[in-house]
């Protein structure tokens, strides 16, 4: 068994690069990787043998952009087309071909022509939800642009009719998929995992006393921070504050300028110490709208943090109601505003439920999320799938 990993982003680096990272170790270590696939690479425990960089779309992007100003959108179509289009070209020989969604038509469809069997991973939920959900919410905060272009939408309803198969991280997605009236036989549920070396609890120097709420991952609009930071204002809590660590969409840039001087709000960039950062928390909060799992609420409850996350976020798979967590509706900073009020009023409560959190997290590791992709791959090649859920 021969498996191509294609993944249009920086591999092993952050975002679907980290994820397709840890995606591919465990098919690399078992000796079933015939190439990766991304437009440069971080190093890893991957041999670069087996590494093939195509730098194409990275370099084409950035060149254009020095003449003409990209949107988000844009920057990224011109990357995940040109990108598609080299790795259609380059087209290794395998027996299966595995890539990711909006970045990956022309590959499947030069996959399947040579007979390989191919799988589409599917981060989000179904691209016509995600329309919905951030067109509404555009609208409500008078973002004139798209969330996503058409030629974005398109391509990506034809990889999922076109694939084999559709890795889905959480029942959320899943979910999603079947209500847009995908085949639930080729929707494959494999939850993402955590490294619990690497996310662990650990003392901190920071101060002890301060209720400190945590939010890592993009500022924008479809995370569900401008929730967030409405709950936490109006919950008025003294000696606490919020911290936002991550890159900024520009859906959100106008809405930040009115919570600019609150000296209980702190906005950082996102860094590669998250450990440290998710340790000084008292609690972390996930409040996204539209998330296909989340990968960051992991590593909280890895680090025995507890979390409050969305009905829309699909890392509610792994949380147990009031055990090491809370899910509240999305789009609703007074649900938000109660839970965090409750676990600043009853510090016993977070220490019971951090001791869980870090217990449940222990339970979804890298390696079994990847022991049950190479047994869809097995499966796959025998010529069936025994059981879409694992």
């Amino acid at each position: 068994m021969k498996i191509v990993h294609s993944v249009a982003r920086t591999f092993a680096r952050d975002g679907l690069g980290y994820i397709a990272y840890q995606r591919t170790l465990e098919v690399y270590k078992q000796g079933f990787l015939k190439k990766v696939i991304a437009p440069s690479f971080c190093p890893s425990d991957i041999n670069k043998d087996a590494c093939m960089a195509l730098p194409l779309s990275e370099n084409c992007a950035k060149f254009i952009s020095r003449f003409i100003p990209l949107s988000l959108n844009s920057n990224y179509l011109i990357q995940n087309r040109l990108f598609d289009w080299n790795v259609s070209l380059a087209s290794p020989d395998a027996e299966i071909f595995h890539g990711w969604s909006s970045q990956a038509l022309l590959s499947i469809r030069k996959a399947k022509l040579k007979k390989q069997i191919t799988f589409l991973e599917r981060p989000n939920s179904h691209p016509l939800l995600v329309q919905k959900i951030m067109a509404e919410e555009y609208r409500k905060y008078a973002v004139k642009s798209a969330f996503m272009g058409q030629n974005i939408l398109d391509i990506e309803l034809k990889e999922i009719d076109d694939a084999d198969f559709i890795i889905s991280p959480s029942c959320f997605v899943r979910q999603s998929l079947m209500e847009y009236k995908v085949d639930t036989k080729k929707i494959l549920l494999i939850p993402f995992g955590v490294d619990i070396e690497k996310f662990k609890p650990r003392p901190t120097s920071g101060d002890a006393k301060k209720f400190r709420i945590v939010f890592v991952g993009q500022i924008g609009l479809r995370k569900g921070v401008q929730y967030l930071l409405k709950a936490f204002c109006e919950s008025g809590l003294k000696n606490s504050e919020l911290i936002l660590a991550g890159w900024i969409h520009p859906d959100i840039v106008e809405l930040l300028k009115q919570y600019r001087n609150n000296p209980g709000i702190k906005i950082e960039n996102f860094t590669l110490e998250t450990p440290k950062l998710y340790n000084s928390a008292s609690i972390c909060v996930f409040p996204s709208i539209e998330d296909g799992f989340g990968l960051v609420v992991l590593e909280a409850m890895a680090c025995g943090k507890p979390v409050i996350v969305t009905e829309n976020t699909g890392a509610k798979d792994v949380i147990t109601e009031g055990m090491d967590g809370f899910i509240v509706p999305h789009c609703n900073a007074e649900a938000i505003k109660k839970k965090i009020i409750y676990l600043y009023e009853n510090k016993e409560i977070v220490e019971a439920m951090s001791q869980a959190a870090q217990r449940k997290a222990q339970l979804y590791t890298w390696d079994k999320s990847s022991q049950g992709l190479i047994g869809y791959y097995k499966e796959a090649l025998d010529g069936k799938i025994t059981d879409t859920k694992r």
